[in-house]
């Protein structure tokens, strides 16, 4: 007679913690784009198995901070308690002496480290745990450094599809309310406005006017020699 076996899965609990995101230049192919991630955690319950941040396909990573030069800034931000609400906490995330790995630190404190697989123009990136961990009654926001990354050169939208280990399974965070983490590329339109072609007669009209004007005066001016 077969045994049947019970196993008791513990459920995901309700997560409090929150994180959204909004990108400074929302252009296709932008290198300038700023990414800012706000996260929250209103319960006094801390979470030291951090956060893991999705980056979507499409998107390119800078390979100069791929390196195992350590010290080199990659985000800066700030970030405090919730109540009584205080912003007196400087965030940095840093590169380290292996590529791919990255430090936070709070106030000069190291709050441990997170490895960035980068994406393709195929397959997603993961940046596990790029928030080591989120302490209870507490938010930051951090902000990469302009280069840090690419946008895809495809208009579309993008999630970003933060988690968190849960009873040692991975659950999704959602945004605060009014707030997302799925970011919109679309095409931009130069600075200045319309671009539109121009023929060498356009341009050269007025020069050529000016110098009409200039010979209508000389010969003015030697007319009236003459006369006097």
């Amino acid at each position: 007679m077969a045994m049947i076996v019970f196993v008791t899965v513990a459920p995901v609990k309700s997560i409090a913690v929150t994180l959204d995101l909004t990108a400074s230049s929302p252009c296709v192919c932008s290198t300038s784009a700023i990414y800012t991630f706000h996260i929250e955690n209103p319960s006094e319950t801390p979470f030291p198995t951090g956060i893991t941040v999705t980056i979507p396909a499409g998107y390119t990573v800078n390979p100069a901070y791929m390196t195992s030069t350590a010290g080199i800034v990659v985000a800066t931000g700030v970030g405090g308690t919730i109540s009584p609400h205080t912003s007196n906490v400087a965030i940095v995330i840093k590169t380290t002496t292996t590529s791919g790995v990255f430090e936070l630190f709070s106030d000069g404190t190291s709050l441990g480290t997170g490895t960035l697989t980068p994406p393709t123009q195929t397959t997603a990136g993961q940046w596990v745990q790029m928030f080591p961990t989120v302490a209870g009654n507490s938010w930051g926001e951090v902000s990469l450094i302009s280069g840090f990354l690419t946008n895809p050169c495809t208009a579309g939208t993008y999630s970003w599809a933060p988690t968190i280990i849960i009873n040692e399974r991975a659950a999704p965070i959602n945004p605060r309310t009014g707030y997302s983490y799925v970011v919109t590329i679309t095409v931009c339109s130069p600075v200045g406005g319309v671009v539109a072609p121009t023929s060498k007669l356009e341009i050269l009209a007025p020069y050529v006017v000016l110098a009409g004007l200039a010979v209508a005066v000389s010969a003015v001016v030697v007319v009236k020699r003459r006369k006097d």
